[in-house]
């Protein structure tokens, strides 16, 4: 009887984590699509009065200093969104470990993962690059006759760009490291 209840609960608990990450691919699909609403939003009253910019070359009677936030926005959403990711291949992980070898849960995750595909996340990191080197570009130029302000919007979008590019790097350790399921920490980094 013991075993009867312990496999009825070990059931439960695969249909719990499968609700789960059903609930997480959707979650990372409402990140993207309000990132993309957000960003457009703000990126458009942003460069709102880009045709005025070489009469008044200035940034203060405009909206354009939302354009130094986009980046920042992108950068959080793109958190959020990898974090989601992760947290799916967490629970892939989890299914190819030796206590479900053999077993149809990790034949399909080794399924999965053999086949798997990177467009979805190489299609966030293009929009997102596109995004900053949008706002930053524009910036650059609603900033036209002003030294000063060139060289600080360059810095200000040089550095984000940098961490940009670090988060990916660190997300794609993470997937790498959790899809190989070797020298893992428990947060996904790589040697223990």
């Amino acid at each position: 009887m013991k075993e009867f209840d312990d496999k009825s609960r070990d059931i439960e608990f695969l249909k719990v984590l499968h609700e789960e990450k059903i609930a997480t691919q959707k979650l990372y699909s409402q990140y993207t699509l309000v990132k993309l609403s957000f960003l457009t939003i703000i990126l458009g009253i942003g460069a709102g009065n880009f045709s005025q910019i070489f009469v008044l070359p200035s940034m203060t009677n405009s909206n354009s200093f939302l354009l130094y936030v986009v980046p920042v926005i992108v950068i959080c959403f793109d958190l959020f969104i990898f974090s989601a990711d992760l947290s799916v291949f967490r629970m892939g992980a989890w299914f190819k470990s030796p206590e479900f070898e053999g077993n149809l849960c990790n034949k399909w995750e080794n399924f999965i993962q053999n086949k798997r595909t990177s467009f979805r996340i190489g299609a966030n990191s293009i929009v997102s690059l596109l995004l900053i080197g949008t706002a930053g570009t524009l910036t650059f130029l609603n900033n036209a006759g002003n030294e000063a302000n060139q060289v600080i919007t360059l810095v200000w979008f040089s550095i984000l760009f940098c961490f940009f590019v670090y988060i990916r790097l660190d997300y794609k350790k993470r997937k790498n490291c959790l899809t190989k399921n070797e020298g893992c920490d428990e947060n996904g980094k790589g040697d223990k």
